[in-house]
C-alpha cells in the first residue's frame, strides 16, 4: 500500500497511529509548501494574494506555516481570527466576509 502522503512512509503513519491512536491527523509540511508554491507560481507576474480559509482547518501549526509562506487568511468570524492571534502570526492579510453593522 502506498502512503497517502508522498513524503511520509506508510510505516511512519502506522507508528504514529500506534502511538497516538486514531483518528490522528498528520500534515505534510513539505507537501503544503509545494502546493502553496504551485499557486504562487501560477500567479507569478500578477498582483495577487493567496488566502487560506481558516474554516477549512484551524490547526495552529498549519496556519503558522502558511503565514510564514506568505498566505493571507479568509475569516468569517471572531472565532476564526482567534487561532491566528494565539499563534502570533504576523504580517498576514485578512479577507473577511463579516457583515458590517
Amino acid at each position: 500500500m502506498t502512503s497517502p502522503l508522498p513524503f511520509v512512509s506508510t510505516d511512519c503513519l502506522h507508528a504514529i497511529a500506534d502511538c497516538y491512536g486514531t483518528p490522528t491527523y498528520v500534515y505534510d509540511k513539505q507537501l503544503i509548501s509545494e502546493k502553496f508554491n504551485a499557486y504562487q507560481s501560477a500567479f507569478a507576474g500578477r498582483r495577487h494574494q493567496i488566502c487560506y480559509a481558516v474554516k477549512a482547518n484551524s490547526n495552529l501549526a498549519v496556519l503558522k506555516h502558511l503565514a510564514d509562506l506568505g498566505a493571507g487568511f479568509d475569516i468569517v468570524s471572531v472565532g476564526e481570527l482567534q487561532p491566528l492571534t494565539l499563534n502570533h502570526c504576523k504580517n498576514y492579510t485578512l479577507l473577511s466576509a463579516w457583515p458590517r453593522p
